[in-house]
Order: C-alpha cells, then sequence, then structure tokens
C-alpha cells in the first residue's frame, strides 16, 4: 500500500459518522494541516488529497479504452433458455 494508494472521499454527506473534529468537507483543511503537521510532504499531502484519485482513474480509462470490445465473462456468451 503506502502514500502512493490512499486516498481521502469527498462523500462526507454519506455517511453517518465522522472523524473527530470533522463536520463536513468545510473541515478538509484540517487534515491537510494536520498532515503537514506530522511531517507529510506537500507532494504526499496532494496525492493523498487528489492526485492519487486521479492516476488511478486515468489509468482505469485506458485499460476501459483497450478492453472494451470484449467480452465480460462466459456467461456473456450462453443463450438465454
Amino acid at each position: 500500500a503506502g502514500i502512493d494508494n490512499v486516498g481521502i472521499g469527498s462523500d462526507y454527506d454519506g455517511v453517518p459518522l465522522l472523524p473527530s473534529g470533522m463536520n463536513g468537507m468545510e473541515d478538509l483543511p484540517l487534515v491537510t494541516y494536520e498532515m503537514l503537521r506530522r511531517g507529510y510532504s506537500e507532494q504526499d499531502i496532494r496525492k493523498v488529497l487528489g492526485e492519487n484519485f486521479l492516476r488511478a482513474f486515468s489509468k482505469a480509462e485506458r485499460v476501459a479504452k483497450i478492453d472494451s470490445r470484449k467480452i465480460s465473462g462466459e456467461g456473456s456468451l450462453k443463450k438465454i433458455k
């Protein structure tokens, strides 16, 4: 895993419980502050706050374009009776 494989979602309004001190997305700067306080580099913070997601999504898009004509699974080839 590691810093290159972690990210923070923005669906704070879709969960029943938030971390202590967090009331919603308006408190996201507190995460940045705490990461800086703990010694994370600005580059690592950018990764966690969105760059990792963009990289992963971009790779998924490229793979989807390459494999878009392939049929997924054997079940797709069988006739429905």
